[in-house]
C-alpha cells in the first residue's frame, strides 16, 4: 500500500497501486444518515504520468485528514469513478469519487420472494456479497411470512426493509489497519457513540489551533406526525386493519428538553402496511391463514416506527465549524454555548 502525499500534508490518500504518483489537493463530499456517501478528491500528477484506471476502479481507497490539534479523520470507500480533467504542461489533473461498498447493490435489479424470515436476516443475506455490516440491534424483529423484492435494486430493497423496521445505518471510518470503513445497522440512535467535546467559539480569523463550532442554529418546526397505517387482507374479509401512533411530547437535544408542536394534519402511510407480510401459502399452494391474527400487532408496531420517523423533522440543528471529525451516526457534547450546552 503506497502513501501518495507528503507525510506532513493535512490530506493524504492511500491507494491500492504502488508507485502511482497521485497527490490529493482537495476533498469534498456528502454523507447522510440512512443514506449513502460520496466523496470527490481532486489530484495532480506529473504531466504524462501513467495512471492505470483498470487497477483503481472498484478498489478500496482511504483518505486521511489531519485536523487542528493533530486530530485525524479517515474517509474510505471504493473508487467508483476516475476522471482525467484539464491538464497543463506541468501537471495532469484527476478527480476520483469514493462511494461505499453498499453502493454496488444499486447495480443489481431483480424480483424474488423470501418466506418465514425476519427483515434483518434478509438484510444480512443481501449485504453479504458487499462485506456485510456490524449489527447493533437491541429490539426483536419479527419474522415475515412473506416478503417480496419486486423489480427493485438490491440497494432500494435493503433501504426499504430498514425503513419499515426502524433500522438506521451509518459508517464508521477508520484506517485500513483499524478495520477500514464499516457499515453499522442500529435501532438505537439516541445512544450513538460519542466523538467527544467540541467548543462553541464565534471568533473569526486569528490563529485558533483547535477544532470548534463557530455558528450553531437550532430549528424547531411543525410537521404532521400522528401517523396512521391502514390496509385490508384477503384472509380477513371485511376487516379494516388500521393502527395509529402520535408524536412524542418532548425531544431531548443535549441538555434541553424541547416540547414538540405537531401539526393537526392527518398522515396516512399505507405503503408501510405490514398486512402483506402475512400472505400465508401452504406447501401445495393453498391459503394458510394461521398467521393472519398477528396483523393487528404488526400494524401498531409499524405505525409507531412511522411516527418516530416523522418526529425527527421537528427539531434540527445547523452548525458551521472546522470539526470535520464529527461524523454521521455519532454524537458530540457542545461546550461553552450560552443557552444550548450539551
Amino acid at each position: 500500500m503506497g502513501i501518495f502525499a507528503r507525510h506532513d500534508s493535512p490530506l493524504q490518500l492511500f491507494l491500492p497501486v504502488e508507485d502511482c504518483l497521485l497527490l490529493p489537493t482537495r476533498l469534498e463530499g456528502r454523507e447522510e444518515l440512512n443514506g449513502t456517501f460520496e466523496y470527490s478528491i481532486q489530484l495532480v500528477a506529473p504531466a504524462g504520468t501513467p495512471v492505470p484506471a483498470e487497477k483503481l476502479l472498484g478498489q478500496q481507497a482511504t483518505a486521511k485528514i489531519t485536523l487542528p490539534g493533530m486530530a485525524h479523520r479517515f474517509v474510505g470507500g471504493i473508487i467508483w469513478s476516475l476522471q482525467l480533467c484539464d491538464s497543463d504542461e506541468v501537471l495532469d489533473h484527476y478527480r476520483i469519487s469514493l462511494r461505499p461498498h453498499l453502493a454496488v447493490l444499486e447495480l443489481s435489479r431483480r424480483s424474488r420472494v423470501f418466506q418465514n424470515i425476519s427483515a434483518l436476516d434478509i438484510v444480512r443475506e443481501v449485504l453479504q456479497p458487499v462485506g456485510g455490516a456490524q449489527i447493533e440491534i437491541r429490539n426483536s424483529i419479527p419474522s415475515r411470512v412473506m416478503c417480496v423484492q419486486h423489480r427493485e435494486t438490491d440497494l432500494d430493497f435493503v433501504l426499504r426493509l430498514c425503513s419499515e423496521e426502524g433500522i438506521s445505518h451509518y459508517w464508521r471510518h477508520a484506517s485500513t489497519d483499524d478495520g477500514g470503513t464499516v457499515l453499522v445497522l442500529t435501532d438505537n440512535t439516541p445512544e450513538a457513540p460519542s466523538t467527544g467535546r467540541i467548543n462553541y467559539d464565534t471568533t473569526v480569523g486569528g490563529s485558533i489551533h483547535r477544532t470548534h463550532i463557530r455558528s450553531w442554529n437550532l430549528l424547531q418546526t411543525m410537521a404532521t406526525v400522528p401517523s396512521t397505517v391502514a390496509d385490508s387482507h384477503f384472509q380477513l374479509f371485511g376487516q379494516k386493519l388500521e393502527a395509529s401512533y402520535n408524536a412524542p411530547e418532548t425531544i431531548t437535544a443535549g441538555e434541553l428538553n424541547l416540547k414538540t408542536t405537531p401539526a393537526s394534519g392527518f398522515w396516512q402511510m399505507d405503503t408501510l402496511s405490514a398486512a402483506r407480510h402475512f400472505d400465508g401459502v401452504g406447501p401445495t399452494g393453498e391459503n394458510d391463514s394461521q398467521f393472519a391474527g398477528q396483523i393487528g400487532d404488526a400494524q401498531q408496531r409499524r405505525a409507531r416506527i412511522a411516527a418516530e420517523g416523522l418526529a425527527s423533522a421537528l427539531v434540527r440543528a445547523d452548525a458551521v465549524g472546522n470539526c470535520c471529525h464529527v461524523t454521521v451516526g455519532h454524537s458530540f457534547h457542545l461546550e461553552d454555548h450560552p443557552t444550548q450546552q450539551g
